[in-house]
């Protein structure tokens, strides 16, 4: 029997393979960085620059549809704004460290200190007022 799933009546849906790949979201970029329990305290604590550190998981329709805002956001400030990307399914342990609830969740870092977060999907305005007013 052939795994996946069945859509009403007809429709069969089949299962991805396991070695399907996990598509993040967002783009690679110079400011971009994953990380893990290993490096948070690197990447985000001991960070020159603020960090806007990012919350999601594959299985995230609102953290797929956030992505291109992030992107825009990061992309007009540059290098003074470093973005950290947390997988939520791979390193659970730095989102209950973090208190994060659900996805996606953005938490601005400024010198090595939790300055503010925010939960759910931004429009582009609403996370560029976010970080102005917690910068």
């Amino acid at each position: 029997m052939e795994s996946g799933a069945t859509i009403g009546h007809s429709l069969h849906v089949p299962a991805l393979p396991q070695t399907a790949k996990r598509i993040p979201w967002r783009n690679k970029m110079s400011n971009h960085v994953d990380v893990t329990g290993a490096n948070f305290e690197q990447e985000v604590l001991n960070a020159e620059a603020p960090v806007l550190l990012k919350f999601w998981a594959p299985w995230c329709g609102p953290c797929k549809m956030m992505a291109p805002v992030v992107e825009e956001v990061a992309n007009e400030r540059g290098e003074g704004l470093k973005i950290v990307n947390v997988n939520v399914d791979d390193a659970p342990e730095i989102a209950a460290e973090q208190g994060v609830r659900g996805v996606p969740t953005v938490i601005l870092f400024k010198s090595g200190a939790k300055v503010a977060s925010l939960v759910g999907a931004q429009s582009k305005g609403q996370l560029s007022q976010f970080i102005e007013q917690n910068l």
